[in-house]
């Protein structure tokens, strides 16, 4: 159902009938009058109304960030890169310290030739065009296994915008840029625990990172690989 006809069930009349519908079924046939009714079981009804009124507030909740996740839009930064000042602010505040601005501006400033496939910086934008999210596809994450690419890095959803399904949106729209791009799988590493294992994301190895810290690294297929070849 949606929020219209949740919102229904905030009517005294209509929760009498379901009350009174639900005592059909169960055999007692009440009278269909004023809920001061003798046959109208008040804590009954006072149970129902809580109920439905708390379906209500669940439901509004739902709608509410479908809304979010549907209105905020992803754009990669050389498509639009009168953003690239804002980009080059933003994933330094999330991922840099004091001293690497530049590496980040650098890289970041680099990305925004259309003709270069790789590296690509991603923005996820709410309705007023805000910055609340980010990922980047890179040749390498600054990780000992250089055998391996494309990767997925600096994944990123601002606090309040956090549990809405941003970032599983981001993830997903990172893997179909991957496989439109001609790549078969995608890969990533953290020290997060079971939470790209819950976005089917899977353990492959362990490897270093440039701090000589031990991480997990996973691999996730993109839908080129799992699209089969037309056939001929």
């Amino acid at each position: 159902m949606c929020v219209k006809d949740y919102a229904r069930f905030n009517s005294p009349v209509l929760i009498h009938e379901i009350y009174c519908w639900v005592q059909i079924r169960e055999g007692a046939v009440p009278g269909f009058g004023d809920p001061g009714n003798s046959a109208f079981q008040a804590p009954i009804f006072d149970g129902l109304l809580r109920y439905l009124q708390k379906s209500l507030t669940f439901c509004v909740f739902l709608e509410t960030i479908k809304d979010k996740v549907m209105n905020t839009r992803i754009v990669e930064l050389s498509q639009s890169p009168e953003l690239a000042g804002k980009a080059v602010d933003f994933f330094w505040k999330c991922w840099g310290n004091d001293k690497n601005f530049a590496f980040y501006e650098d890289c970041i400033v680099h990305s925004l030739d259309k003709n270069v496939p790789l590296p690509k910086f991603y923005l996820a934008l709410d309705q007023g065009d805000r910055i609340i999210g980010t990922y980047a596809l890179l040749t390498n994450d600054l990780i000992s296994r250089q055998d391996l690419m494309p990767w997925l890095a600096c994944l990123f959803v601002a606090e309040e915008h956090r549990n809405q399904g941003i970032a599983g949106r981001l993830l997903e729209h990172g893997l179909k840029e991957a496989g439109d791009k001609g790549f078969e799988k995608l890969y990533l590493y953290t020290d997060l625990v079971n939470f790209y294992e819950r976005k089917g994301w899977r353990h492959l190895c362990n490897g270093y990172n440039v701090g000589m810290l031990e991480v997990k690294i996973y691999v996730r297929e993109t839908a080129r690989a799992t699209t089969p070849p037309p056939e001929k």
